[in-house]
């Protein structure tokens, strides 16, 4: 007969005999739950990731990229690079091989002295493999998932390393690994690099134990990771961390003589310098000109943008809004300064950090020490705080600058530093001496911690009020449920002295910091279903029918691009994916004043391009564009919207009335003004007619008072918008139109500070002077604006002009070759405010046409050139982020510029950006030699 109580006592005798096995398998499982319940929409709802909405890059294999496409850039490799040739190369007899070598080519985004970084970010190792393993869809997806899975085992390796508490250890990985996927999202393949420095900081905790070649090659090959998938600033910080790390370890490391010491860290310099000289394919250049790793990548632009708001966005992601479900309502669109490690890691963090004043082994410390250390200096370069930009920018060595990239550290060194410290004090708290000190710890900081959020609380509680109320409350209940329910088992973590409760209760926390994690970051994973990932469209049909190799597209924001799902703002030229309207605030217009603010010309957003505007033509047949292309749910072609302010810097509420007056400063049709601005939900009256009065005062100061023939109001989180229609009223330069508000009701209009902005813009009735946000637009009349429009359904294309396929000459007549390259250094339009210079760009440049485009070589008609010059194949005529007013055309100091001595009918060129195998061959060679090195010296017995 069965016997119940005998089942359970074998069952309870086989668990206890086999208690870490069983244990294993049951955390094992726990984990595999915790990422499948993460990435339901694939596991469970079977659906994908296109790789076109993270991967920011169109790889050879991929239909992202169709085979028509291939001469679009030169040099294609990565989205977020562009490749050129640093300086002018002579061409003799107008005769040029192998123009662009690995060591010439560099980024034009990051500027490693050797393009370290881009050249092989398309060959990423776990890129190459599931891709082309498993096809776009499926292996997209599992690269997307793969990626947090390494970092969590990552973790878990570099935390038995480092003697943390197992289950600690679960928590610190989860916070770290759960961190990913948004900025994976955000920021495709360069996220790899966050993933690599728990193996590299593992390596530096063997090689501080035993420096041998095993462990060096344990460094070299995650080192070697990083290389092929970070940002060039992820890179360079990436390596100089886990090198202050590991001298930390030598330093400190007690019964060590200091002769021994000091060969080792000059040993483990040597190694680094040799990577990095060795990657860039030019060992001795490198060595002079490691000060040319940019780490200064957006550095400038990023300083003025940055601001109090966007720490208080680290702590809490939505607090500037996240640019999918929540309105963007912060001064900036840096939306990496979210990358939190999550609430539960900053708790372990603050309930950790009193260790440090506790009795315990030095060495365990200065870890510590240099975990928190780093942060700090992360902290520090982000914002320049302390005006550490000056102060690093004196090293003799590397160019270290304030760099907003650094944050894609924070979530690794945040989960280190937390779960280190945490992981001690759990053992600390066991001694009835220690528990009195730690609460004090944690009274005073607390106490400070408060203090300080109070001191700032008004602009925090007026900065909020700008959030959507009701997701402002959820996201309240969330944070509150977070923040009680971790302290609660961090606590209880600390006090009940049972192992296995401890065990349960941080398995516990495990949960919840992947449940805080997934609940800001599931906003932004783009699961699709997967016929609707790549359609295949008919205006995508047109143009593979219709574009040569050469031929160039400028797109639209909001345009259906080739074989993908996402609505692209792609310019031909650079290929860059900005989804979300977070984004929209860093596409600069091309109407007057494109250049009043340093940024980038690289991304259009439709409603800001004006396409009938002087000199756009030319602007476009300057870069070689043969087709402009936007989706028909845009504006139509010829309609050109006057904004009266794209950007939002605050919401105000109309109590009492106002008049608001705009003049225009070209011809416009009035028909309808739009209004962003925020209203509730919960109420229906909005506006009413008789709220709004709209007049029209010409240029002889007649007024006319325009009736208001509709009001619509659109109310919901992503597009709070209150459209006025009027009469069609045709308006010439210099006449004003005056909107009068007496009530804005239940409606918040946008508005932004108008105190460096057009003066002949003004805001009555309010101290402060504000302009509105919106635009006057009409609809659109047949004109004529190009010489065709091809409607074909989901993509408006309009024909630019049949003669794209040029280069550019700038003759030298009169001038030897260093006089002339001078000149054309120094050119620059005078007024790059006045778009409609460009035309006097063609007086000073003879288009050269192309024989021949293809990749990786190409042929140029230069029969009828009659003097010496320089001909310009420039992908990029300006200097990107850092741009100011007259600087314009210095962009052609480090374009691919061709100088010609004596030109003939053709000119030649050959170049190839393939260096992957050399790379890795030039690599592994050095390492193997390395390693056959350190074994002579440890035979040798030289000072290891």
């Amino acid at each position: 007969m069965y016997d119940k109580k005998i089942f359970w006592k074998k069952i309870k005798g086989f668990f206890l005999k086999n208690k870490k096995i069983v244990l294993r398998i049951i955390l094992v499982l726990l984990v595999v739950l915790v990422f499948i319940l993460f990435f339901n929409e694939f596991f469970l709802k079977g659906k994908y990731i296109s790789a076109g909405a993270f991967l920011y890059i169109w790889y050879p294999w991929a239909t992202v990229k169709p085979s028509f496409i291939e001469g679009v850039r030169n040099a294609i490799v990565s989205d977020w690079v562009d490749y050129w040739v640093a300086g002018f190369s002579y061409v003799k007899n107008a005769s040029l091989n192998s123009l662009i070598d690995g060591y010439n080519v560099r980024s034009s985004w990051g500027m490693p002295a050797s393009s370290i970084m881009g050249i092989v970010s398309i060959h990423e190792p776990l890129m190459l493999i599931l891709v082309k393993s498993f096809g776009e869809f499926l292996g997209s997806t599992l690269l997307f998932i793969i990626k947090p899975f390494i970092g969590f085992i990552g973790m878990l390796l570099l935390s038995k390393k480092l003697n943390i508490h197992k289950f600690v250890a679960l928590v610190g990985s989860a916070a770290f690994a759960f961190s990913i996927p948004v900025i994976s999202y955000t920021y495709g393949s360069a996220i790899i690099g966050t993933i690599a420095l728990p193996f590299i900081f593992y390596a530096c905790l063997r090689l501080e134990e035993e420096f041998s070649p095993m462990n060096v090659l344990l460094y070299i090959l995650p080192v070697i990771w990083l290389l092929t998938c970070a940002f060039p600033s992820s890179i360079m910080y990436g390596v100089i961390f886990s090198f202050f790390f590991f001298i930390t370890l030598i330093i400190f490391k007690q019964g060590m003589e200091k002769k021994k010491k000091i060969g080792i860290i000059m040993l483990f310099a040597i190694i680094n310098i040799l990577i990095l000289g060795l990657w860039a394919w030019s060992l001795l250049p490198n060595f002079v000109n490691l000060r040319a790793f940019d780490l200064d990548y957006r550095g400038a632009h990023g300083l003025k943008k940055l601001a109090k708001q966007h720490f208080l966005q680290w702590i809490y992601p939505n607090y500037c809004g996240n640019g999918t479900s929540i309105t963007w309502i912060c001064g900036s669109n840096w939306i990496e300064t979210s990358m939190s490690s999550g609430f539960v890691s900053l708790l372990m963090l603050f309930f950790g950090s009193p260790w440090i004043f506790l009795k315990s082994r030095r060495k365990d410390k200065y870890k510590l020490f240099s975990f928190l250390f780093v942060i700090i200096i992360i902290f520090c370069l982000i914002f320049n705080l302390f005006n550490i930009n000056n102060l690093l920018s004196k090293l003799p060595i590397f160019s270290i600058t304030p760099n907003t990239r650094l944050v894609f550290l924070l979530p690794f060194f945040v989960s280190l530093a937390g779960i280190f410290s945490f992981s001690h004090i759990v053992n600390a708290f066991t001694k009835k001496e220690n528990q009195k000190k730690i609460i004090k710890i944690w009274i005073i900081s607390g106490i400070g911690i408060l203090g300080t959020f109070m001191f700032y609380s008004n602009g925090i509680i007026k900065h909020l009020r700008l959030m959507d109320r009701g997701i402002l409350k959820q996201d309240f209940i969330h944070f509150l449920l977070v923040a009680i329910v971790a302290m609660i088992l961090i606590l209880a973590t600390l006090y009940i002295k049972k192992k296995h409760w401890k065990a349960v209760f941080l398995v516990a926390l495990c949960f919840l910091s992947a449940f805080d994690l997934y609940y800001y970051n599931s906003k932004f994973l783009p699961y699709q279903k997967k016929e609707e990932i790549f359609p295949i469209t008919e205006g995508i049909e047109y143009l593979q029918d219709n574009m040569e190799k050469q031929d160039r597209m400028f797109a639209i924001e909001r345009v259906f691009l080739p074989n993908t799902n996402y609505y692209y703002g792609i310019n031909s030229l650079t290929g860059h994916d900005w989804r979300t309207k977070a984004f929209n605030e860093a596409m600069q217009p091309i109407e007057n004043g494109i250049f009043a603010k340093a940024g980038t010309m690289q991304f259009f957003s439709r409603e800001k391009v004006l396409l009938s505007s002087p000199g756009l033509k030319n602007y476009l047949r300057f870069n070689r564009v043969k087709y402009i292309v936007q989706a028909p749910s845009s504006l139509g072609p010829d309609t050109d919207p006057l904004f009266l302010q794209p950007y939002v810097s605050d919401y105000i509420s109309i109590e009492k009335p106002i008049k608001y007056t705009i003049t225009l400063d070209r011809e416009e049709v009035l028909q309808f003004i739009e209004l962003n601005g925020q209203c509730d939900v919960n109420y229906k009256e909005i506006f009413k007619a008789e709220d709004i009065k709209i007049t029209v005062i010409d240029e002889e100061s007649k007024s006319t008072v325009l009736p208001i023939l509709d009001l619509k109001s659109s109310c919901s989180v992503n597009n709070n918008i209150l459209q006025i229609q009027t009469p069609r009223i045709p308006l010439i330069e210099g006449s004003k139109i005056e909107l009068e508000i007496a009530n804005s009701r239940n409606w918040k209009l946008a508005v932004y500070s108008l105190r460096d902005l057009r003066k002949e813009t003004t805001l009555e009735g309010r101290n402060d002077i504000f302009e509105l946000v919106g635009r006057i637009y009409s609809e659109s009349e047949n004109v004529d604006v190009y010489k065709e429009v091809y409607n074909k359904g989901d993509l408006l294309i309009h024909e630019i002009s049949d003669q794209t396929s040029t280069a550019y000459f700038y003759s030298c007549s009169g001038f030897d070759k260093n006089e002339c390259i001078k000149k054309l250094k120094d050119f620059k339009i005078e007024n790059p405010k006045d778009l409609t210079q460009f035309n006097d760009i063609f007086e000073e440049f003879e288009e050269v046409p192309f024989i021949d485009y293809s990749e990786g070589k190409m042929s140029l008609d230069t029969s009828k050139l009659n003097s010496s010059g320089v001909i310009i194949l420039t992908d990029n005529y300006f200097k990107g982020w850092g741009s100011k007013e007259g600087e314009v055309f210095q962009g052609f100091i480090g374009s691919l510029n061709v100088f010609v001595e004596n030109p003939i009918d053709v000119v030649k060129l050959t170049y190839t950006n393939e260096y992957l195998l050399p790379g890795i061959v030039i690599s592994f060679l050095s390492t193997g030699i390395l390693a056959g090195v350190l074994l002579i010296v440890r035979k040798k017995k030289l000072f290891l």
